[in-house]
C-alpha cells in the first residue's frame, strides 16, 4: 500500500511538473524576432541580426537580440514566455540615439530637456552631457545626463507622462557640503588646446575623441589623440584647465622622435579602400567608421553589413593597406 502510495504521489508530481513546463512554453526564436522586427517597423529582408541569444535576465528568461537595418542599431530584450517587450533601443550608426517626430502621445524631446533640468536649479541646456531615448520595461523613456556645479545629475523621463522614472544626483565632497565650484568653465575649444600642447606638432584634425564626463567630483573633457604613430589620452579638469591625468601608447620609434610618414590617407580614401573589398556596398552601408590605434601604427576601422552579411576592414592610415579583413555569415 505505502509503495502504491509513492507512485502515486511521484505520478502526480511529474504531472505537475510537466503542466508547469507547459505555462512556460518558450515563444520561440522565430517568434521572437518577428515582435522585434514588427516594433521597430524592420522588413525581415532589410535586418541584419548580430545576436540573438536566449538569457537569464532580472525579469526572467529573455530573448536578448541585436539587428541593423538603414544604419541603425536595434536592442531588444523580449520575455521568452509572454512575448513582452522588456528594453529596447535604437541607435544610429556612430552611437548617436534614433530621433524623429514625436507621437501625438509622446511630450518631445525639448519638453523632456526642460523637465529633466527643472531637477536641477541653475543649470541650462549647455550643461546637458548626454541626451537620447531608449526603452525600459516596455516603455519609451528619454535619458538625460547634467553635470553643474559640482555635481553629475541622471533623469530619465517618461515619453508618454513626462514622469521622471529615475533620477540620480552624485556630488563631489565640497559640493555636498554646499561649498560652490568656482564660477567659470573653460571652453571646449581651450580645453583641446591644452590637450594639444601635450603633442607638440598635433592639431584639431588628429583628436579622435572629445568628449565632457565627471570623475572624482568634477568635471573634466576627455580627449584622445592620434599623432605620429602615437595615441595620447588626456584628461583636462573643466574647471582650472589642469590636467588630470595623461598616457602614451605608441612604438619605441615613435617613443624616441621617428616621425610617421608625413602624410595619412583621407577618411573618404580609407572608406573607398574598405567598400572595394565588399563589391556593391557603398557608404550607407558603413554602420561604424572611426580611426583607432593598433601594433603601433594609425589604422582606420570599418565595419560594413551588405548582402546579409557583416564585415570587418581596417586600413593602413599612412600606407593605404588592408591590414585586417573578417566577414561573417
Amino acid at each position: 500500500m505505502k509503495k502504491a502510495a509513492i507512485t502515486v504521489t511521484a505520478a502526480a508530481i511529474l504531472i505537475a511538473a510537466a503542466a508547469a513546463c507547459a505555462a512556460e512554453e518558450y515563444i520561440g526564436e522565430a517568434k521572437a524576432k518577428e515582435i522585434a522586427l514588427t516594433h521597430a517597423g524592420v522588413s525581415p529582408q532589410a535586418a541584419y541580426f548580430t545576436k540573438t541569444d536566449l538569457e537569464q535576465g532580472d525579469g526572467g528568461t529573455e530573448y536578448e537580440m541585436e539587428f541593423f537595418a538603414d544604419r541603425v542599431e536595434y536592442d531588444y530584450e523580449i520575455d521568452a514566455v509572454t512575448g513582452r517587450i522588456n528594453e529596447y533601443s535604437a541607435k544610429r550608426r556612430g552611437g548617436a540615439a534614433q530621433t524623429g517626430t514625436a507621437s501625438g502621445s509622446e511630450i518631445g524631446e525639448a519638453e523632456a530637456k526642460k523637465i529633466a533640468l527643472a531637477r536641477v536649479p541653475g543649470a541650462a541646456e549647455r550643461d546637458i552631457v548626454k541626451f537620447g531615448s531608449d526603452y525600459e520595461h516596455g516603455r519609451k523613456v528619454y535619458e538625460c545626463d547634467i553635470i553643474y556645479d559640482g555635481g553629475k545629475y541622471e533623469a530619465d523621463i517618461d515619453a508618454a507622462t513626462g514622469r521622471i522614472y529615475k533620477y540620480s544626483a552624485k556630488k563631489s565632497h565640497l559640493a555636498a557640503q554646499g561649498v560652490k565650484a568656482p564660477a567659470g568653465e573653460i571652453s571646449e575649444a581651450e580645453a583641446k588646446r591644452i590637450a594639444l600642447s601635450k603633442v607638440p606638432g598635433a592639431t584639431e584634425r588628429d583628436i579622435i575623441k572629445f568628449r565632457p564626463d565627471y570623475e572624482h567630483g568634477r568635471k573634466v573633457y576627455e580627449c584622445d589623440i592620434i599623432y605620429a604613430g602615437r595615441k595620447y589620452e588626456v584628461d583636462v579638469d573643466a574647471v582650472t584647465g589642469r590636467i588630470d591625468e595623461y598616457s602614451a601608447k605608441g612604438r619605441h620609434s615613435a617613443a624616441v622622435g621617428d616621425k610617421a610618414s608625413a602624410g595619412d590617407i583621407s577618411e573618404a580614401e580609407a572608406k573607398r579602400i574598405a567598400l572595394s573589398k565588399v563589391p556593391g556596398a557603398t557608404e550607407r552601408d558603413i554602420i561604424k567608421f572611426r580611426p583607432d590605434y593598433e601594433h603601433g601604427r594609425k589604422v582606420y576601422e570599418c565595419d560594413i553589413i551588405y548582402g546579409g552579411r557583416k564585415y570587418d576592414v581596417d586600413v593602413d592610415a599612412v600606407t593605404g593597406k588592408i591590414t585586417k579583413w573578417e566577414a561573417d555569415d
